[in-house]
């Protein structure tokens, strides 16, 4: 495709079907040279690695699925929909997330379609877990502590080192420690049922008449976000086309679902601690506790996942690296303070029609522009499939000129977002969205694909 394109072929991104070593080894159907001496723990450690995904079968990565998506969008936005649209809103939340994620197990059909997609679009890829690992720094170090106490800091950073170490070397261990996560979250829900019983129904504080434009928006997002997201192409790789789509449809069709039923149950106490009507505390209320060990869990399989997914995908050995990651990490830990600063310092923002909203819900909405506008919107026009033949959007990673239209697109698309988003103006994201989709008709043209001569 890049020949006929007249480009250089793309630098293949790293896949997850095999350990970094055992990339290295040609693919020529001989057989493998003998381990050199003194060298037995690179051996092992291939054997392992190569075991665990012969092992894991379909329902393992779909349980490591469903924990890499349970992270701080799945825990917390459904408290917002149900205290602003009641049932209803969750039903707009859950509806197109589960079909959404779901989908990638069909439209990608096998691991060399996934390549094919990582391949291309390899640096977006690797923006969308950076800014994700960012969000969970956010979520764990000021959000859910201004809604629970400061204790919960402790237990996350706590968490973190103790599923890196579970993960192995090379993820050898990814699908287990999901399915051990996963487990946690169950354990936590019936506790928490049996701590605090079924929620009582809640009346919707806004009307639900907003759900009409805001339903198209949580579908343009929910539907193409995946296709970005490194830990999914991870797993479909490491799957067979028949047991991609098991573990796609599982995974979200079941045990995803049941994390984001959980989320519904306790939605209603952490809306009360953001409105600032009730307060909790992990050390004082036992189902708070409960509570905490599932979102501090589920968070800290989200970041080691996307953590391991930059670090695959930049290469282990690639020299500078440790240097990088250290910078990376300082720089979004400071964001996050920083943050969790301005949510002291400033603890109410007031919209442009006098409306109140806490400023932690103000930055989580801010990090959600992400999920519902930057991310989807590159995927809509540089990874969907063009009908055109002369234009392959997903079979090239996009050029200049067309990045330059992308960030246009964002920059006249962002006032409507903001005023829906922000404001409570959900009529605006009607105009907002039809430009973005209209925007993929007026995408700059590549140069025509030359089919091959044939006598």
């Amino acid at each position: 495709m890049a020949e006929q394109l007249h480009m250089p072929p793309p630098s293949p991104a790293p896949s997850f079907t095999a350990n970094p070593d055992e990339r290295a080894a040609p693919a020529t159907g001989a057989a493998p040279a003998p381990p050199a001496p003194g060298a037995p723990g690179r051996v092992r450690v291939i054997s392992w690695a190569a075991r665990a995904r012969r092992e894991a079968g379909p329902i393992g990565w779909a349980a490591f699925l469903a924990s890499s998506w349970t992270w701080c969008i799945g825990m917390f936005l459904p408290v917002l929909m149900i205290r602003d649209y009641g049932g209803w809103g969750w039903a707009v939340f859950a509806l197109p997330n589960v079909l959404g994620a779901a989908a990638m197990g069909w439209v990608l059909r096998d691991a060399a379609a996934s390549r094919t997609v990582q391949d291309a679009h390899g640096a977006a890829c690797r923006w969308f877990s950076l800014v994700t690992i960012a969000f969970h720094a956010y979520f764990l170090l000021a959000l859910i502590p201004s809604l629970i106490g400061d204790t919960f800091v402790g237990l996350a950073l706590a968490v973190i080192p103790l599923v890196a170490i579970l993960w192995g070397r090379g993820g050898r261990r990814a699908p287990l420690t999901g399915a051990l996560v996963l487990a946690l979250s169950v354990l936590a829900m019936l506790g928490y049922l049996a701590l605090q019983g079924l929620p009582h129904a809640s009346t919707p504080a806004k009307p639900r008449l907003d759900l009409l434009w805001l339903g198209p928006v949580c579908a343009f997002g929910f539907f193409l976000c995946p296709y970005l997201d490194l830990t999914f192409h991870r797993a479909r790789q490491s799957c067979t086309r028949a047991g991609g789509k098991t573990a796609f449809g599982v995974g979200f069709g079941v045990f995803f679902l049941l994390m984001i039923v959980f989320t519904a149950l306790y939605a209603q106490p952490l809306a009360g601690a953001l409105r600032g009507t009730s307060h909790y505390s992990v050390r004082s209320d036992l189902f708070v506790g409960v509570l905490a060990v599932h979102l501090g869990t589920q968070a800290a399989f989200t970041v080691v996942a996307h953590a391991a997914a930059v670090r695959d995908a930049a290469g282990c050995d690639a020299g500078g690296w440790w240097l990088r990651a250290f910078a990376t990490t300082v720089g979004i830990v400071a964001l996050a303070l920083l943050c969790r600063w301005t949510v002291d310092r400033y603890a109410v923002y007031r919209g442009l029609w006098g409306q109140r909203l806490a400023t932690s819900e103000l930055i989580y909405r801010l990090f959600m522009a992400f999920y519902g506008l930057v991310f989807p919107t590159y995927a809509w026009l540089f990874m969907v499939p063009s009908l055109r033949r002369r234009r392959p959007v997903a079979a090239q990673p996009p050029r200049p000129a067309t990045v330059i239209f992308f960030g246009g697109v964002l920059v006249l698309a962002a006032p409507g977002f903001w005023l829906g988003f922000i404001e409570g103006r959900m009529v605006w994201l009607v105009p907002a969205l039809a430009l973005v989709l209209v925007s993929r008709a007026l995408l700059p043209k590549g140069p025509p694909i030359v089919e091959p001569v044939t006598e």
